[in-house]
């Protein structure tokens, strides 16, 4: 495993925010997203997700916040802005260390 916590964005055509999540949980495995079993599905509604914060025409996405949910041992938090933040529920010093800050 290579960290317990990982952030990764999105935001140019083609990504999705729930690519962005199965991205970041490969990151905390140390694995290739692919490798990963479809472990997203079973959390949470990818194509509900992806609608959520795909971008509009005016360059905002429909959620202008946050959403916060579970995947297997993985607290996730996907931001308006295009950014997702992974953490292992095991890792403690994730709990201080705050949100990613939008740029």
């Amino acid at each position: 495993m290579a960290s317990k916590r990982a952030t990764t964005e999105w935001g140019v055509p083609g990504d999705s925010a729930s690519f962005a999540v199965i991205a970041a949980i490969a990151e905390v495995e140390g694995v290739d997203p692919t490798a990963l079993d479809p472990l997203l599905y079973d959390a949470v509604d990818a194509d509900a997700l992806d609608r959520l914060f795909r971008a509009s025409d005016r360059g905002s996405t429909l959620l202008d916040g946050r959403l916060e949910f579970s995947v297997a041992e993985y607290d996730v938090t996907v931001f308006g802005w295009g950014s997702v933040a992974v953490r292992r529920r095991d890792d403690e010093s994730a709990r201080t260390t705050g949100e990613p800050t939008r740029e």
